[in-house]
């Protein structure tokens, strides 16, 4: 378990132009009282930054949009990862794995 580690990014999938799009909103790390064990939680997610090129292709489509930030911790099976999101919320992860092997050249 030590060569793996998880990468988190939460968003929302939506309909967008040629612009380059993002949300609002705050990822933070609580503490579960009396036992040390931490979780995650958006309390919401509003309408973010975005910029403002003209798109004359009016097409639009479909793409993950991110709230800022990207959470990568160590893989721990023996405690699971909690997340309270707000509704429409999507969480997306990516499993990291590290090659263990070193090489030495001179």
């Amino acid at each position: 378990e030590d060569d793996y580690m998880i990468e988190i990014q939460i968003g929302q999938t939506q309909m967008v132009d040629c612009n380059k799009h993002g949300l609002n909103g705050e990822l933070k790390e609580l503490t579960v009282q009396g036992w040390g064990y931490s979780y995650y939680q958006v309390d919401e997610i509003a309408e973010g930054p975005s910029t403002m090129m003209a798109c004359f292709e009016l097409a639009k489509k479909e793409a993950f949009v991110r709230i800022p930030g990207e959470l990568k911790m160590r893989y721990d099976s023996r405690l699971p990862k909690v997340f309270y999101l707000p509704e429409g919320a999507e969480l997306r992860f990516r499993t990291w794995k590290v090659d263990s092997t070193y090489q030495y050249s001179k």
